[in-house]
């Protein structure tokens, strides 16, 4: 506190030195677990996304035309995930900008698997399963197309609300948000471990698959204090959806180069990963056990040893190979934080 004294009129003055802002706000360990908590159940469902139907493209459909299916996963991601993310920064929601969305977003892929769940078993109750699952491939194909819809509509505002209550803390709260998506991924090679192919029990998967998402959805809904979002100038909800959907071409347009490098090296990353997990079952069913993978999702006891052995190679490849990886991967972010403060 400084002073200023006049000799006149013997007044003191009283200047106060400059404010400090506040530190950024934080939350504890146990909440920030609990916010991190939905990422389990998001990654499960990339990793079940392929895993449910891919053997149904693979026999439905050639290898090239298969595989621009199993891209319409990452496409939907990069047009959904900026959209949503714009729409849920400017939500002038009671209920918070994040929270509606992922509501949104989990009632749609509990929708989805649902009617997952009433195709593959209108394909097991059909007389000719081949033929059943060649005609309801085009709904599959749609299926497959919204559950990439739904999951990014949850990602996107499930990674935001994250980042708005991890304040100083946002190398630990990505570190514990990726070892959820680890135990998630964990969860799925688990269970083909143990049971198999997740396309030869889907009803079983898909189930275990809504449990966990709203076993951690939920209290992030009904525990996470948002505070409702108020504009300094409200627009309309057409210019609000317009700004969304040119979100891509402005993200894209005034992206700083580095960024625009890490961003494309980010794309290759992913696109190659992707390709990876729709072709390791392939490659270790195929060519590592000698298999046959046509219709090897649907024979049930009256495979042939070609087809057991795909399957084999599908139980390795999804669930120890799997396992190992994402072992590895849980080591590695045990020691990120630490890598990046150093």
């Amino acid at each position: 506190m400084a002073t200023t004294t006049t000799k006149s009129d013997e007044t003191t003055i009283t200047v106060a030195p400059p404010g400090v802002a506040p530190p950024p706000a934080t939350c504890s360990l146990p909440f920030m677990l609990l916010l991190a908590a939905p990422r389990m159940a998001i990654q499960m469902a990339w990793a079940a996304q392929w895993a449910a139907f891919g053997p149904q493209f693979a026999n439905s459909y050639a290898p090239w035309a298969a595989q621009l299916i199993r891209i319409l996963g990452p496409t939907t991601g990069l047009i959904v995930y900026p959209m949503v993310s714009v729409l849920s920064d400017s939500c002038r929601s009671t209920y918070g900008r994040r929270r509606p969305y992922i509501l949104g977003g989990t009632v749609a892929s509990i929708v989805v698997w649902l009617l997952m769940m009433v195709v593959s078993r209108a394909v097991q109750a059909a007389k000719d399963e081949k033929v059943a699952a060649d005609k309801l491939s085009g709904v599959a194909i749609v299926l497959y197309l919204l559950m990439g819809v739904a999951v990014n509509t949850i990602q996107a505002p499930a990674a935001l609300l994250i980042a708005d209550f991890a304040g100083d803390h946002q190398v630990t709260a990505f570190s514990l948000a990726q070892a959820f998506s680890i135990i998630g991924s964990l969860l799925v090679s688990g269970y083909i471990s143990l049971y198999g192919p997740a396309s030869q029990s889907i009803l079983a998967f898909l189930g275990m698959l809504m449990l966990v998402l709203v076993v951690t959805v939920l209290p992030v809904l009904l525990c996470v204090p948002e505070t409702p979002y108020v504009p300094e100038v409200v627009i309309s909800r057409r210019q609000e959806l317009k700004r969304s959907c040119i979100a891509v071409y402005d993200g894209i347009r005034y992206l700083p180069r580095v960024l625009a490098v890490y961003c494309v090296c980010f794309i290759l990353a992913t696109l190659g990963y992707a390709s990876y997990n729709s072709n390791k079952n392939q490659f270790f069913g195929t060519v590592f056990y000698n298999g046959n993978g046509t219709y090897a999702d649907t024979c049930g006891a009256s495979c042939s040893d070609a087809q057991k052995r795909f399957n084999k190679g599908t139980r390795f490849a999804s669930g120890i190979v799997d396992t190992m990886h994402l072992l590895l991967g849980l080591l590695y972010l045990g020691v990120l934080p630490t890598l990046v403060r150093t």
